[in-house]
């Protein structure tokens, strides 16, 4: 699921990089705003994070990106494995880092800068990853840490 996310949420990004509006932007900026009152309240909803990623697809002004989006976050949510991690995750210091990634992307979006908004949703969900990674139970017996492992896709600079 992180590898697809990874390889589409990219060029999504990129697409989106080159298609935004200023409604599109603004709307990826309310989602950071929600995301950060969120994180400041120690939410533990990932409602924002959600709408960033899916505004994101919808500034593509492709409903085929955005049904492909929203199709990987609704995995995402019945999945049996991300709901029992996050049972065990207490902290929630990474989403401050994650925000990070977000203005990151936001700001290479808004730029109209279609290589760095690809590079900048990849190290984001590279950061996902390594943060998913980090929380698991690794040590356990029947850890599937294979799926994390390093990516061999390999991206070149724009």
């Amino acid at each position: 699921m992180m590898q697809a996310r990874q390889l589409l949420e990219s060029h999504v990004a990129e697409f989106a990089a080159t298609q935004a509006t200023k409604k599109d932007i603004i709307k990826m900026r309310e989602a950071l705003e929600l995301e950060k009152k969120s994180i400041d309240e120690s939410g533990n909803d990932h409602v924002a994070d959600k709408l960033f990623h899916l505004a994101i697809a919808e500034a593509t002004q492709n409903s085929v990106l955005v049904d492909l989006v929203k199709n990987l976050w609704d995995r995402r949510e019945n999945s049996p494995m991300w709901k029992q991690l996050h049972i065990h995750i207490t902290d929630q210091a990474y989403r401050k880092k994650w925000l990070v990634d977000h203005e990151h992307i936001l700001l290479a979006i808004q730029q109209k800068k279609a290589g760095p908004a690809r590079l900048a949703m990849w190290q984001h969900l590279e950061n996902v990853k390594d943060t998913l990674m980090e929380l698991s139970e690794h040590q356990s017996a029947h850890f599937d840490g294979y799926l994390f492992s390093t990516n061999p896709v390999q991206l070149k600079d724009s």
